[in-house]
């Protein structure tokens, strides 16, 4: 668009500013070693099939580089992947946080949706997290109106999640 506006300049300036951003908060995360990252489960059942994020997706990207280990990052899969809920539970039950579950507005609701969420450790200790912190008028949601071009953002709110003492100042976006 900014080529359409005459504005290639000041955008080239927002992306590297946005890209320098990103890269500040990667590097703080992958600093953290591997034996404190956070085991990382991601999405919600629906009639049994658990969708999860690929292991070659964004999502999972995001995970490695705010500095967590996703269960799910030996999947082939480059966008969401469809698993049985029962092999979710064999391989997330331990799960230290749960990212990008959706449209919970509480840990029991999420019961009502899915008794044997009961069952992961993250679901137990409340570490998980849904992306509907700021929605619309009209009801859509901002995260995916906005996060899409805002990557620095959605990994500042990641790094928060999985590791606070990086990120005291920060305040969650989504």
């Amino acid at each position: 668009m900014a080529v359409f506006l005459n504005e290639e300049r000041r955008a080239q300036s927002l992306y590297a500013a946005m890209k320098d951003r990103y890269r500040a908060w990667l590097a703080r995360a992958t600093a953290v070693p591997e034996s404190m990252r956070p085991l990382v489960m991601t999405g919600r059942s629906t009639r049994g099939t658990f969708v999860i994020a690929g292991g070659r997706s964004y999502v999972a990207a995001l995970i490695r580089d705010a500095g967590g280990r996703y269960v799910w990052a030996d999947n082939t899969a480059p966008g969401s992947a469809s698993i049985d809920l029962e092999a979710q539970i064999r391989r997330a039950t331990d799960a230290d946080i749960w990212i990008n579950g959706g449209g919970w507005k509480s840990l029991a609701a999420m019961l009502e949706d899915e008794p044997r969420y009961a069952e992961f450790k993250a679901y137990q200790r409340g570490r998980v997290w849904v992306y509907e912190r700021r929605l619309m008028q009209a009801g859509s949601n901002d995260y995916w109106s906005r996060s899409i071009t805002h990557p620095d953002i959605v990994l500042a709110d990641l790094v928060k999640i999985f590791h606070a003492s990086l990120a005291p100042a920060h305040a969650f976006e989504w």
